[in-house]
Parts: structure tokens; C-alpha cells; sequence
């Protein structure tokens, strides 16, 4: 922990308090393979309020950071704000369906990308009904007809696949997916993210 937290540390003393911002974006166009462009989904797609304090490990590029990240879904929003278990806030990111506002250190948003983070949310929580009514409105496959997004018959997997290739995995401890522990592979970008709910309003 004292490793992670000296990495994140020193990437905010190389910043420099001066890089701390805030930046909009009208994007919301994901791509999450080469072949499957995804379009986020409004916040009020989710169909209910969501409060939640989640432990977030994110391993990548052979690093490892362990976050705490606050999740709010209301009226129309959804706020992420992660911070260090210590509590030093890193960033945060406000989306409400027509702009997505990032703020925290330039380094560590140019690298997150918050609208990839948002569709990672998205394809983890949302309910599955919901993903795969909006699939076709939302989802672009550059093969036609061989990207989908499958789920097992207990709900504790489910697959984004194009064709025979698994592009993303999630795997979740319990049927509804903010509760308990979830498991996200990007096996094209090569990370992974845990997620462990610990509180929820």
C-alpha cells in the first residue's frame, strides 16, 4: 500500500498543484475494441437511485493502485469521485447525458479517460434489460451481427463478444451486480478492475 500510495504521490508532485483542472467533454462515443464503437447510455437509463462506496484495485500495465470510489446515480447524473484510501481526492467525474465534466490532476485524467471509465460502469451495472434494449440504438460492430453482450443463465457472468472473441469480462460474487464484488477484464487493453462494495444507500 505504502508503494502505491508513493506512486500516486509522486505523480501529483510532477504535476504540480497548477495541473489540477477542470475539462468538459460532449464525447460520448467509447471504443471498446477495434471493431465495437459504444455509445453511453443516459443516466437515467439505470431506472433508480444508487449510492455506493466501493474499493476499487485496477491493475494495468503490471501496476497495481488500490482507490475508494464514491458512486452516485440521481436525477439524471452519475458522479464518481475516487480518492486515496488515505483520503487525498484524486479526481472526479460528473456525467448528466449531454456533457461529462472531469476534474483532478491532468495526468491522471489524460490517462483515465472518463468516458471510457463511464462506459466500464455502464457495461458493469447497468441491468442487463436495459444494456440489451438500448444495444443496437447504442452499439456500433464493424462486424456486422458478431458483437453482443451475453449473460449466464445465473447473472453472474456476462461476456462482450465479437464473434468467438471475448473482448470483456465481468464476473460478479452475487445476481445483482452492486452488491458485492465484481470482477472486469478489458482483454484487449490488458487491465483489470475489482470492485468490492462495501456501502450502499
Amino acid at each position: 500500500m505504502q508503494r502505491i500510495i508513493f506512486q500516486i504521490v509522486l505523480l501529483l508532485l510532477l504535476a504540480a498543484c497548477a495541473s489540477q483542472d477542470i475539462r468538459q467533454s460532449k464525447s460520448h462515443s467509447v471504443l471498446l475494441s477495434e471493431n465495437i464503437t459504444f455509445d453511453l447510455l443516459a443516466p437515467d437509463s439505470f431506472g433508480k437511485d444508487l449510492d455506493l462506496v466501493q474499493i476499487a484495485q485496477i491493475e494495468t500495465d503490471g501496476n497495481n493502485f488500490e482507490l475508494l470510489f464514491y458512486l452516485e446515480i440521481s436525477k439524471g447524473v452519475i458522479t464518481i469521485l475516487a480518492v486515496l484510501p488515505n483520503g487525498t481526492r484524486i479526481f472526479s467525474i460528473v456525467y448528466d447525458g449531454v456533457t461529462i465534466k472531469s476534474e483532478g490532476y491532468s495526468q491522471i485524467v489524460e490517462k483515465l479517460k472518463p468516458r471510457y471509465l463511464l462506459a466500464d460502469l455502464q457495461l458493469s451495472l447497468w441491468p442487463i434489460e436495459v444494456l440489451k434494449a438500448k444495444w443496437l440504438d447504442h452499439i456500433e460492430c464493424y462486424n456486422k451481427g458478431m458483437c453482443e453482450i451475453l449473460v449466464s443463465l445465473k447473472g453472474t457472468k456476462r461476456r462482450l463478444v465479437d464473434g468467438e472473441q471475448d473482448i470483456i469480462t465481468i464476473n460478479y460474487s452475487a445476481r445483482l451486480p452492486e452488491i458485492g464484488q465484481l470482477n472486469y477484464t478489458h482483454h484487449q487493453r490488458n487491465y483489470t478492475i475489482k470492485l468490492e462494495t462495501v456501502e450502499q444507500n
